[in-house]
């Protein structure tokens, strides 16, 4: 068993040791969400003797009620269409949406207003954790969460 993660531990077929398979194992009231694979294996670092993991598992347990509040929670997706001020951007096509993600709105995508009226600047914000948080790494946003897009 490695460390505990929050909310939850891991379980590993034979510890730190080549071959190993570790998951994250819920206590019974949560539900195990991830955003890609929920294993990972120690496997060999090359030709050398040194050991590496072969994915960095994005795994949390969450609340069965918190999962079923939250439809994209399993995903980490967010939506646009199910509130109101961004819907309306998008339908009349002044949302402008970009990253890696950006077809199905997932983790890390940002979105901007594509112009702001004169004398307001364009605020970016960003899809973390399913939540569309403002883009930004001053401590003072960090806690603003579906930010007005001109400012």
């Amino acid at each position: 068993m490695r460390s505990s993660p929050r909310n939850g531990s891991i379980d590993c077929t034979n510890g730190t040791k080549m071959g190993s398979v570790c998951k994250l194992l819920c206590p019974e009231d949560k539900v195990l969400t991830c955003a890609g694979p929920k294993e990972q294996t120690c496997l060999r670092r090359g030709n050398s003797m040194a050991l590496k993991w072969n994915t960095s598992p994005k795994c949390r347990c969450v609340s069965k009620a918190e999962l079923e509040n939250a439809k994209q929670a399993a995903s980490y997706n967010c939506s646009i269409d199910s509130i109101p001020k961004y819907a309306q951007l998008k339908s009349s096509g002044q949302l402008h949406c970009f990253g890696k993600r950006v077809k199905t709105l997932g983790q890390g995508t940002k979105c901007q207003m594509k112009s702001c009226p004169a004398g307001k600047l364009r605020i970016t914000m960003q899809c973390r954790n399913g939540i569309w948080r403002r883009a930004s790494k001053k401590p003072q946003f960090a806690d603003i969460v579906n930010p007005d897009l001109c400012g």
